[in-house]
């Protein structure tokens, strides 16, 4: 068994089963769609430039793929030492996420795989360092792990693309709608766009506390987030959305959607035709028709201090 790991841990053998790990998460979430992407970086990408999330999940990817191609290329410990490292800790981001939305399988075996690249890949011994270097100079490997990934990631982001729940809509002029409610925390719920595109539900709810859920029923953290929050009735008026599908859009799968767990929900829907730009599951709390707290997939939590 001890010959068998150190035979695994040579740096050219250890960088070949990282890339080949990164490689094959990568491909899990092309096949599994944009939700399955790591959530940190994907939300970083979003918040930080602006991306939609069909965008963000596209470049995660091809990035993956582009360290893939690096890491196979490059056949250094370092390299295949910093992929393990850095799968370890975006696994370990997915862990926590999963917490909340859950999920959690995948994430926890990434993480299980990804530990044990990193111990495999820093089993190297001294002696083996000090031999004669074979191959591309440390400045050729280094050109050619550039080029590799360049090439990997361009490739990727042209040809393959992350399965998203709802097919993206056809050339139909559909109208998008932000109705992004972050801004609007500390304000009445009328001045946000739940009192412009729904103002019989800010009518509905006047001076009473509510949630209100804004929810894709193909959505797996939606569904987790009401079983978990709304399997009994709760104290204040609950409001389920549903987010209806855009015109002109299709469905990426033809199974009919479970129905939510929703005890003593009211529920309705957003009106049908545009595409909402919502981050479901999306959370809206309502205290005397003040926005308390707005909480959806890229973070937050309001329902933390229950």
């Amino acid at each position: 068994m001890q010959s068998i790991l150190k035979q695994l841990s040579r740096p050219r053998i250890a960088a070949t089963l990282v890339a080949a790990f990164v490689a094959a998460c990568a491909t899990t979430q092309v096949l599994r769609g944009i939700e399955s992407t790591p959530g940190p970086v994907r939300e970083m990408l979003v918040q930080s430039f602006g991306y939609s999330v069909e965008t963000a999940g596209k470049l995660v990817i091809a990035g993956e793929i582009g360290a893939a191609a690096a890491i196979l290329v490059g056949g250094t410990r370092l390299l295949a030492v910093s992929g393990s490292v850095v799968g370890a800790f975006l696994s370990l981001a997915c862990v926590s996420a999963a917490f909340r939305q859950g999920g959690m399988l995948l994430p926890l075996v990434a993480l299980a795989v990804s530990l044990g690249l990193t111990k495999m890949s820093t089993m190297g011994t001294p002696a083996a360092a000090q031999r004669p270097r074979r191959g591309l100079s440390a400045a050729w490997t280094a050109i050619a792990a550039i080029a590799a990934a360049t090439f990997a990631a361009h490739w990727s982001a042209a040809i393959w693309a992350p399965r998203a729940a709802i097919e993206p809509i056809s050339k139909t002029g559909t109208q998008a709608i932000d109705f992004d409610m972050k801004p609007f925390v500390g304000r009445m719920l009328s001045e946000s766009p739940v009192g412009t595109y729904m103002p019989e539900l800010v009518a509905r709810i006047g001076a009473e506390d509510a949630v209100i859920v804004f929810y894709n029923p193909y959505c797996e953290a939606c569904h987790t987030l009401f079983a978990e929050n709304f399997s009994t009735p709760r104290t204040e008026l609950s409001i389920a959305v549903e987010i209806p599908i855009a015109a002109g859009a299709t469905l990426a799968t033809d199974q009919p959607p479970e129905p939510i767990v929703c005890a003593m929900c009211e529920k309705t829907s957003l009106p049908p035709g545009p595409a909402w730009m919502i981050a479901a599951p999306m959370t809206v709390r309502v205290e005397k028709g003040v926005v308390r707290c707005v909480s959806d997939r890229f973070g937050g939590d309001c329902f933390t201090h229950e």
